[in-house]
C-alpha cells in the first residue's frame, strides 16, 4: 500500500507554519530557511509557508530558493490559499 503524500496531508492542517507576509526577499528566505532547519526532519516533514499574494516576486524567489535547497516545494492546492501558500517537504520525506 502506497503511503500518503507528506503535502495532501499538511493541506489538511495541523503542519508548522510561518507567515513572512511583508518581509522583503532576502528577510523572507533568511526566516524560511532558519524555520525549515529547525523543524523539518525533527518535528515534522513539511512546513506551511504564507507569503500573500501580492505582486508574485516573493513566491517565485521562495520557490527557487527551496529547490535550490533540495526541498520540495509546491503551491497549496486549497482554493483560498492558491498563490499566497508554498508548502516545503523535507528532502527525505516520501515523494
Amino acid at each position: 500500500m502506497r503511503e500518503p503524500d507528506p503535502i495532501a496531508l499538511a493541506e489538511l492542517g495541523g503542519c508548522p507554519e510561518l507567515d513572512v507576509h511583508g518581509y522583503d526577499v532576502p528577510g523572507a528566505i533568511f526566516e524560511v530557511g532558519a524555520f525549515a532547519e529547525r523543524i523539518l526532519g525533527r518535528h515534522a516533514d513539511v512546513v506551511k509557508v504564507q507569503h500573500g499574494r501580492g505582486s508574485g516576486k516573493l513566491r517565485e524567489a521562495l520557490m527557487k530558493w527551496a529547490k535550490k535547497e533540495g526541498y520540495r516545494v509546491q503551491d497549496s492546492s486549497v482554493p483560498f490559499e492558491t498563490g499566497a501558500v508554498l508548502y516545503l517537504c523535507h528532502p527525505t520525506s516520501r515523494r
